[in-house]
């Protein structure tokens, strides 16, 4: 009887999933809500990373009967199948791409980056104050030119309050 007792645990420790560091992407159909849409389904995208999941549309549509849940892609041989695949394939591949080079950069990042950086919104926020000298630093390029010495002392006074503007 005993023995049955660790079996199980020891089986149960086997089954235990580990997802610390995995990425999972995966592809699913969603009915639309609306009663004219009812023929087609959307193609959604899941992305897991780190117990993080995060969902989104990949705005393709396909018919409910021409979709595999066990392959994540169309069934079907026609045109609209073939293309519908290349497009989730081409996505598949992206996605791969941006992971990769998130992880060979060493940097930590979490699905939303990954989804930030897929979508085109990841945009590097940068502070008041280094605004403000990458624009003296652009109007010290046109001294001579289009702005007279005394107008680019003010610009550089004011970045040299950053005392005040710190508080």
């Amino acid at each position: 009887m005993q023995k049955k007792d660790t079996q199980r645990v020891y089986l149960f420790k086997q089954i235990k999933p580990r997802m610390n560091n995995s990425f999972y992407l995966t592809f699913f159909i969603r009915k639309s809500r609306k009663k004219n849409c009812a023929e087609k389904c959307t193609i959604y995208l899941r992305l897991i990373y780190k117990w993080q999941r995060i969902e989104s549309s990949t705005n393709l549509k396909i018919e409910q009967g021409k979709w595999s849940k066990t392959q994540h892609k169309a069934i079907g041989n026609s045109e609209t199948s073939r293309t519908v695949n290349s497009c989730l394939e081409d996505l598949r591949n992206r996605i791969y791409t941006i992971y990769s080079n998130k992880v060979q950069s060493g940097e930590s990042f979490f699905v939303y980056d990954l989804h930030a950086e897929l979508v085109g919104t990841n945009t590097k926020k940068e502070t008041l104050l280094q605004l403000i000298k990458l624009h003296n630093a652009k109007k010290k390029d046109l001294i001579a030119v289009d702005i007279v010495k005394a107008t680019w002392d003010r610009y550089e006074t004011l970045s040299g309050q950053e005392r005040i503007i710190h508080q």
